[in-house]
């Protein structure tokens, strides 16, 4: 919405147009403005809003994804020595499968996607330097559009950030988990020594 009503603005204030160009019919400025509205805010839905709602759905899934295997891991932590039985690795080795497959399926469903929405959000990083670099002049005459290309940057900023910052955080919970489990085997292998019970690895 604000990269329409940029776009509308600079259509009236800055160019002072009074007749808009419809699919080839010129029609007067109030039709013109909201036709234009409309379609900048179609276009501004596609991108930047569509690609920053995904963005948002997958940041959330990892977070969750990430808040729970925290939690098993604070769990492991919290659990004693003696209470660290067959049954509390089995109970924890079901609930770790459980969020396993719960995030292949999600790495499954937005691999691809993840990938063409960094890629979109880097080209549009270096299509805004590099238009601010080659022809600054430009833009500094229009301060509409320098704010579009502003906007633009620090949505393609934020969200490329967001995406790398969110996946990368999986894998670390992934290895906290693993190495809270082992620790707590070794300290029971440690504390009763070898015992007949099955050792979960995870």
């Amino acid at each position: 919405m604000v990269f329409a009503a940029l776009n509308v603005v600079k259509q009236v204030v800055v160019d002072n147009k009074t007749t808009f160009e419809v699919y080839g019919l010129n029609v007067s400025s109030s039709p013109g403005i909201i036709f234009n509205f409309v379609q900048s805010s179609l276009w501004g839905f596609i991108y930047p809003t569509s690609v920053n709602l995904v963005v948002l759905l997958y940041c959330f899934l990892c977070q969750n994804f990430c808040r729970q295997i925290n939690r098993i891991t604070h769990e492991i932590q919290e659990c004693r020595v003696e209470n660290f039985t067959l049954s509390k690795q089995a109970n924890i080795s079901a609930q770790e499968a459980r969020i396993g497959d719960l995030l292949h399926l999600t790495q499954r469903v937005f691999s691809v996607t993840s990938f063409l929405i960094s890629a979109a959000h880097f080209c549009a990083r270096i299509t805004v330097l590099g238009s601010l670099i080659l022809d600054a002049i430009t833009f500094i005459k229009d301060y509409t559009l320098l704010c579009q290309l502003v906007l633009l940057f620090l949505n393609s900023s934020g969200g490329l950030l967001a995406c790398l910052w969110t996946a990368g955080g999986l894998p670390l919970a992934e290895d906290e988990l693993k190495d809270a489990f082992r620790r707590k085997m070794r300290e029971r292998l440690h504390l009763f020594g070898k015992v007949d019970e099955e050792c979960f690895q995870q």
